[in-house]
């Protein structure tokens, strides 16, 4: 996960302000996905605790160097990636970290035929619970 985490996102940081830009948000491309539940080669197979535990040291270094700016996360409804593990991450994250997800943007499989009830559910629980959940359309 470090691979592409804090120091590839400081070194982005530092480079969009050199350029004169502002960075404001920031949208996580997948950390619980490919932390926790992608199977395929290399994979991590963190618990999601663990995941959680990376997530927020991650956006504690980028507020750190740009204060105020809001981060968010983009998730893959796919496969093992069902409704039920998305509210359960909103849930660990907040359990384990004392704070929300700025949002939560679900990147859809439209193949799968439940999307539509599996997204009204992770939605329902975000609004439950103060974390906005978006779709990514194509």
């Amino acid at each position: 996960m470090e691979a592409a985490g804090r120091q590839e996102g400081l070194r982005i940081a530092s480079r969009i302000a050199a350029a004169g830009g502002t960075l404001n948000l920031i949208a996580m491309d997948e950390p619980y996905f490919f932390a926790h539940v992608y199977d395929g080669d290399n994979a991590c197979r963190w618990p999601v605790e663990k995941v959680a535990a990376e997530v927020a040291v991650f956006i504690k270094a980028m507020q750190a160097a740009i204060p105020g700016v809001i981060i968010g996360d983009t998730e893959p409804l796919t496969g093992a990636a069902d409704a039920a593990a998305y509210i359960a991450w909103i849930k660990t994250f907040r359990e384990l970290n004392g704070y929300d997800l700025a949002f939560l943007h679900m990147d859809v499989d439209w193949t799968r035929s439940t999307w539509p009830q599996e997204v009204k559910s992770i939605a329902e629980y975000g609004t439950a619970v103060g974390v906005p959940v978006g779709m990514m359309y194509f």
